[in-house]
């Protein structure tokens, strides 16, 4: 499980961290306060786990390190690709990087640091040209005692802080994308604290993935993996949306797109439906619940699942988003997955702090982060279960710094319950 996370120079934040991480991690906070941006620096981190060798050069003498690329995460995405249809920034910056026989050369744009050059070589199957265009970080893992003096040097280097105590589980993440990094400098770093997933098993979220099909290579896979996957997809679905009759859940190959699936929904009293032709809401659910309930069979404690969830609330009515909240904590209850979900949203927050008090969670398995940014300093204050009780019977808003007048209902029932 991830524990903390320390952030420079990435995206809007220039400096930053978040500890104390729990299972179910919530962040909320107003708009350009590095929410997404600690989702996205968690997703890059998680999704490199290609081995590959490091060389730099320093007075014609070349050193070697092993470090990790990026590669496709559960959902078959390209991390980089991800981000930058999000952002809208097309394909990765690649003047920085020339291909030429399998070697991967970089050349940093950021006159602060004294590593402005270095080679990455694929360790496995070697990179090919598109692969090349889409590379814009490598991650360093924990330095075994061998190679602490050499690591602990190079990472001083690249993230132009001193660094000491570079604990065991500890793993750096160097990105020298100028659109990735804070007021386009052109390099960033950020530390992850404790055990990371595989890349197949990070499940990233957001407004895109609710928009795109399923990789039909993901579906064989989990036909063939997961006992009764679409069954169980079926029942949490049904749940969720009280639907009346019994049904199942079938995928078919699109026509829009090759080497892709679409789920259907299948009544057993009339004719299957696509889950797009449904509204917002049911695509959004259905589209999280597909790959989560796969995710559940297949984590481990060797190699557990990370779920990157951007606006539960998106598309759902309250009482939707409430059913939907409690099914997830379900799905993930006493499994090797950990959450992060970031919000907007006072009606997630009472959510979950209901569900604490049905015993759906442990106090210890859940935290909310209240986060803004100052200057490019992330800032952070947590509330645990009792803290948000508290706030929210006093009528206030946790999700905000300053003074602040909430919306009609919610200070009504505040009052009602004095």
């Amino acid at each position: 499980m991830i524990r903390e996370l320390e952030i420079h120079n990435f995206r809007g934040i220039h400096t930053g961290k978040l500890d104390s991480l729990r299972q179910f991690n919530l962040i909320v906070g107003p708009n350009n306060a590095g929410k997404s941006a600690i989702l996205e620096a968690i997703y890059l981190a998680a999704a490199a786990d290609r081995p590959a060798g490091l060389t730099v050069s320093d007075n014609g003498r070349s050193e070697n390190y092993p470090v990790t690329l990026p590669t496709k995460d559960m959902l078959d995405q390209e991390p980089a690709d991800h981000l930058a249809k999000r952002h809208k920034l097309g394909k990765p910056s690649n003047g920085a990087n020339h291909f030429s026989q399998q070697v991967l050369q970089i050349t940093i744009s950021d006159d602060r640091l004294p590593i402005h050059t270095f080679e990455l070589t694929a360790d496995n199957e070697p990179l090919d040209q598109s692969e090349a265009q889409q590379i814009s970080l490598f991650c360093m893992p924990p330095p075994d005692r061998e190679q602490a003096v050499r690591l602990t040097a190079l990472a001083t280097q690249l993230t132009g802080q001193p660094v000491e105590n570079w604990s065991t589980d500890q793993q750096l993440t160097f990105c020298w994308q100028r659109e990735l990094t804070y007021f386009y400098q052109g390099s960033a770093s950020w530390w992850v604290t404790g055990k990371l997933p595989p890349a197949h098993h990070v499940l990233y979220y957001d407004m895109l993935t609710v928009q795109e099909h399923l990789p039909a290579a993901f579906y064989e896979e989990m036909l063939a993996t997961v006992p009764g996957w679409t069954q169980k997809v079926a029942r949490r679905f049904g749940r969720i949306f009280d639907l009346p009759q019994s049904f199942t859940v079938q995928f078919l190959p699109t026509k829009q797109e090759q080497q892709a699936i679409q789920g259907w929904i299948a009544p057993d009293e009339s004719t299957a439906v696509p889950i797009d032709a449904w509204g917002d809401g049911a695509r959004a659910a259905f589209k999280l619940l597909t790959p989560l309930v796969a995710l559940a069979h297949l984590a481990t404690p060797d190699k557990p699942g990370l779920l990157l969830w951007e606006e539960p609330e998106m598309f759902q009515n309250p009482q939707t988003l409430g059913k939907l909240l409690r099914e997830v904590a379900d799905i993930v209850r006493g499994k090797p997955i950990q959450v992060f979900m970031v919000s907007h949203s006072l009606e997630v927050i009472a959510h979950l702090t209901e569900m604490y008090q049905d015993n759906a969670f442990a106090a210890d398995e859940i935290i909310t982060f209240l986060a803004s940014l100052q200057q490019g300093r992330l800032q952070s204050t947590w509330f645990d279960v009792n803290n948000l009780l508290s706030w929210l019977e006093s009528g206030l808003d946790p999700r905000v710094w300053d003074e602040f007048v909430p919306p009609v209902q919610f200070r009504l029932s505040a009052e009602l319950e004095e």
